[in-house]
């Protein structure tokens, strides 16, 4: 055969057919096949969905791997398909209907109602283990970016892409989607919504059948008074939006990073719930819990600052109505406070999402030491913790409580990263520190009831913090210590009647009311005159000010526009310090709205990057999406500060400085053009 010769014939044969005669099992076979045209193999046009990027299979993918020019070629799987389905592999069918191509893809596509699962059949075509289709269950999620059609246009000279916005069949219902023009979307420099998803999506609530109910084996004590308030919580969200997780192994599957725990039920008519900041690390991610056979989707309410507290709120459900109450509300120690030696019993979910308990001891209650990570990622800070003699086995979030089910903390994990191992150590916290939150949340739930019309929210719940970071110095050191550095004899004895240690001052936020006032290494003795030497007795303190400042200012609602000042005695190199501070008014920590910005992803500067000192007048990057201009152009760094000389800020300048360079880039174009 002269190969050069048939080429010249294909080349000439395109779009045509051709009779070939070729040798199949010591026979000629004379056949006649279609020349294709290479070019159109190449994939012209892709859908962008949910941050996955999904086209027809490429010819290349074809002929490496032996399968079919059909079916939907994941590049990207994205928060939809990323639970269950890879990068790389080829989808068959959604919902039993195959998907030979994109159009029959997007097709399928809009059938399937946002925050609704449906099955999706694929296999991964270099894996000798799943080249036969897989079947998998995954969730529309349709709220976290706009669903877009692209396409090459193969006449404009700069062949560039088109979009179009991909809706959903009449009759399909679609939440949390703002159809957007092109042009608008364009001028927002895909900046992400302002607020995380309001609501999730979840699986029909399904009650169990009597015998199922009846199979149940018998709990007892603690377990059995905690279990209809106890549910497990399962966070997710796609690399792109790691903000303050701790990524391992044991998180990372697939595509997406998960998060598993246990949560608490607060108030049950309202649906709301207590968990840790473990379990759901950010605001930006998709939440799910489940308590007995009901499994329900759920939105943060309100994430705690400085502690790992995390409230949330289930979703309606999707066939209507409310679904309330969601489970049994909890009861929580009020009087006691577990002390060294105590015994308590943990109560949590195991890996397979089923009540656990165990009874252990506590080992003791003392400051924890809670270190700043890097990259920047929250952490727990100023707690007396509770530490157990035993580590809790095949468990990672519970509750404390009494034989009585009566909560006593919650129990939370720390994450520490070294070198290439991430070890996990476990915490309690306190009844103490979670009550006056956990009080304000409930009051606040009951006055939403008492007023349909006024939804609850959480822009009134704040909470009152120095931004300063504590450790425990030792009164018995500080004696020995030189004269001129010593604190004196009257301060001494004032600390030593309420306990053995003093507070010192380990880190001051920048920018905190605290910045330029205290420094490290300053004891703090006094707030408003009151003698502290435990992080617990500051909070206390704080909240006593905040609402004697609310009564004076006679506000009904607690916000970050009230000020409270308080004074501060401060002990430095043995002289007393008084100083007058504005205490902040923190609102819900985490971030809520991101800018993808030439491939930078960016957000305002954390609190947790502020630990570390003062940082300029930027935002912060927090990630460089690959591929992406930023990268291409070798952008370094951790803040942007400014564009073409200009400043931004925050987000919205950034914005601003964007379409103002975009209106110079026409102008000038046009002045060029004439």
């Amino acid at each position: 055969v002269d190969f050069v010769a048939r080429d010249d014939e294909l080349d000439a044969s395109v779009g045509e057919k051709v009779n070939l005669a070729v040798c199949r099992g010591g026979e000629r076979v004379e056949v006649q096949l279609t020349v294709q045209d290479q070019h159109d193999l190449i994939p012209h046009d892709f859908i962008d969905l949910a941050f996955g990027i999904f086209h027809n299979v490429p010819y290349q993918t074809a002929q490496k791997h032996h399968i079919p020019l059909k079916g939907i070629y994941v590049a990207h799987a994205g928060f939809v398909f990323g639970e269950s389905v890879t990068s790389d592999a080829v989808i068959l069918e959604l919902n039993g209907t195959p998907c030979d191509d994109l159009h029959a893809f997007e097709s399928a596509l809009q059938q399937i109602p946002n925050k609704e699962y449906f099955s999706v059949g694929w296999m991964l075509p270099k894996s000798n283990m799943e080249r036969n289709m897989c079947m998998s269950e995954v969730k529309m999620l349709r709220h976290w970016s706009t669903c877009r059609a692209w396409s090459l246009d193969p006449v404009c000279d700069t062949r560039s892409w088109t979009w179009r916005s991909l809706g959903v069949r009449e009759g399909t219902k679609m939440e949390g989607v703002e159809e957007q023009g092109q042009e608008q979307h364009a001028e927002d420099a895909d900046a992400a919504p302002e607020q995380t998803p309001d609501s999730q999506a979840s699986r029909p609530e399904v009650e169990a059948s009597p015998k199922k109910k009846a199979r149940k084996s018998k709990v007892e004590g603690a377990l059995a008074a905690v279990e209809p308030s106890l549910c497990a919580v399962t966070f997710r969200t796609v690399q792109q939006f790691d903000m303050d997780l701790i990524v391992d192994s044991e998180n990372q599957e697939g595509d997406m990073l998960f998060c598993r725990g246990a949560g608490v039920v607060l108030d049950a008519d309202a649906g709301l719930i207590l968990t840790d900041r473990t379990t759901v690390p950010q605001l930006l991610g998709d939440i799910e819990v489940m308590l007995g056979e009901s499994c329900r989707s759920a939105s943060v309410l309100f994430m705690h600052p400085i502690h790992s507290l995390v409230v949330l709120k289930v979703d309606p459900l999707p066939e209507g109505g409310s679904g309330l109450p969601f489970g049994r509300s909890a009861t929580f120690e009020e009087e006691s406070a577990l002390e060294p030696g105590d015994e308590c019993e943990i109560v949590g979910m195991d890996p397979r999402g089923k009540p656990f308990s165990q009874k252990l001891k506590v080992a003791e209650v003392r400051m924890g030491n809670f270190e700043a990570r890097w990259p920047p990622r929250w952490h727990e800070r100023n707690l007396e913790a509770i530490i157990l003699a035993e580590s809790p086995t095949h468990m990672t979030s519970g509750v404390l409580c009494d034989s009585q089910g009566r909560i006593q903390g919650l129990h939370a994990l720390t994450t520490l990263a070294e070198e290439n191992s991430v070890n996990r150590h476990g915490y309690g916290i306190p009844t103490a520190v979670m009550l006056p939150f956990v009080n304000q949340i409930r009051s606040m739930a009951v006055a939403s009831a008492s007023v349909p019309a006024r939804p609850l929210a959480a822009k009134s719940l704040v909470v009152p913090s120095l931004e300063v970071i504590f450790k425990v110095a030792e009164l018995p050191k500080l004696r020995r210590l030189p004269a001129k550095l010593r604190p004196s004899a009257q301060w001494l004895s004032k600390l030593s009647e309420i306990g053995n240690c003093v507070l010192c001052i380990s880190a001051v936020t920048g920018g905190g009311p605290c910045d330029q006032v205290a420094a490290e290494g300053d004891l703090l003795v006094a707030v408003c005159g009151e003698v502290v030497s435990t992080a617990r007795a500051v909070e206390a303190r704080l909240l006593q000010a905040v609402a004697e400042a609310r009564a004076l200012s006679c506000q009904d609602n607690l916000d970050e526009a009230l000020i409270c000042e308080v004074q501060l005695t401060l002990l430095r190199r043995g002289k007393v310090r008084q100083v007058q501070v504005k205490v902040p008014m923190l609102p819900s920590d985490g971030t809520s709205r991101l800018l993808c910005w030439h491939g930078l992803l960016l957000r305002e500067t954390p609190r947790a990057v502020r630990e570390f000192g003062t940082v300029p007048s930027g935002v912060y990057i927090c990630q460089t999406m690959l591929g992406s201009p930023g990268e291409a152009n070798g952008i370094e760094g951790e803040f942007l500060v400014k564009v073409n000389g200009m400043p931004t800020p925050d987000l919205d300048a950034v914005l601003v400085v964007t379409k103002e360079v975009e209106r110079d880039i026409k102008t000038t174009a046009g002045g060029r053009r004439a």
